[in-house]
């Protein structure tokens, strides 16, 4: 369906209210513009009086039906003129108004015309709103998929950003996920950027796990620089006006011993499949949940059930890991669930875990 020709042109002030009496307002609450202007008409480089009288059919002086003199002007005599006027920074012009549209265009206050005239006072510009409503959809567009981002995670995830997006880790904790979800909400839409930066950053994907340990009371906070294991040991001490998250997380990429600690305590204190049986046990025990699927099946149903919350993977920006592992094979431009069915069929040991992982969600 073709777009509908808009049949208005808006115009708006440069500049917004700088002040004065009514300090809280964007734009004054009335601007007009004088209904007789000396202005540069580039067609035929010269200056000419140019003047709005609505039912002319020029807007130059030298080209209109009634006459004009600036000695009648000055007393009041002849045409009375009216002066376009802004309105809380906005004046909607109808394509009927057709003077008005081409004094507009031509007056030495609109922006395109103000170095030719060499204008210092207040100046105003015609919107493209085709192009402001593809802005507005494309900030739509952004806002809505953030959003389905932030309630499709799972609650410890959604904290766990909610503290890397700067809110008190306590406080977070202390919270249902829904009113979280709106806090995260609420950030996000201020800050993108970091946002987007949290869900993107391999470090943060440590920092996560960092405050996971920290709600399931595996590591504890105290202070604001100090981070301590459950006996009282230091984990991490992080310099003034450091994160202790932060400088825990960074342990983590290079030390596998501690981060595989971490994660083993992690699965304990939640009851991970570690506690009750091998990953081998609970494979063979997958005969009649699994019954007749082949291996490409089996990776279709863990995506599936992953998409509905079982939380086999966890997301690290674009891609998706296992445990620590990045599901993405070699030399692939593929990313999210493609990558990591495409890295499940190649890689028998990851294939496993999953598998096992799918059977606890589907049993339990």
């Amino acid at each position: 369906m073709p777009r509908q020709k808009k049949d208005y042109t808006v115009f708006r002030l440069t500049e917004e209210n700088s002040g004065g009496s009514m300090p809280d307002i964007p734009f004054p609450p009335s601007k007009t513009i004088p209904a007789i202007q000396e202005v540069f008409d580039s067609e035929t480089d010269s200056r000419r009086l140019m003047r709005y009288v609505p039912y002319e059919k020029s807007v130059w002086v030298d080209e209109q039906n009634a006459e004009f003199n600036w000695e009648d002007f000055r007393i009041g005599k002849g045409i009375r003129l009216q002066k376009p006027e802004f309105k809380d920074g906005y004046l909607v012009v109808n394509h009927k108004q057709q003077r008005l549209l081409e004094y507009l265009r031509k007056a030495k206050n609109n922006v395109e015309n103000a170095e030719a005239n060499g204008t210092n006072g207040w100046t105003f510009f015609e919107m493209n709103l085709e192009k402001e409503s593809e802005d507005h959809l494309d900030w739509i567009k952004q806002e809505t998929e953030r959003n389905h981002k932030i309630f499709t995670m799972k609650e410890d995830d959604v904290k766990g950003v909610a503290v890397l997006m700067g809110l008190n880790y306590k406080d977070v904790f202390e919270r249902t996920k829904e009113e979280v979800q709106l806090a995260v909400m609420d950030k996000a839409s201020q800050d993108p950027e970091k946002f987007e930066a949290v869900l993107a950053n391999d470090l943060n994907h440590y920092k996560l796990e960092v405050v996971d340990a920290l709600k399931v009371g595996i590591l504890k906070k105290e202070g604001d620089l100090v981070i301590k294991w459950e006996d009282g040991t230091r984990a991490a001490t992080a310099p003034e006006g450091t994160d202790p998250i932060q400088i825990l997380a960074e342990k983590m990429i290079n030390d596998k011993a501690l981060t595989s600690a971490l994660r083993n305590r992690i699965r304990i204190k939640k009851g991970g499949y570690e506690n009750f049986k091998s990953q081998e046990e609970i494979i063979e025990s997958s005969v009649d949940v699994l019954e007749g699927l082949s291996k490409t099946e089996v990776i279709e149903k863990v995506i599936q059930e992953n998409k509905a919350k079982a939380g086999i993977f966890d997301r690290s920006g674009a891609l998706f890991l296992l445990d620590d592992e990045k599901l993405l094979a070699e030399e692939s431009t593929l990313r999210g669930y493609e990558a990591a069915s495409e890295y499940l069929l190649q890689n028998e040991d990851a294939y496993n875990r999953a598998k096992a992982k799918l059977v606890i969600y589907l049993t339990k």
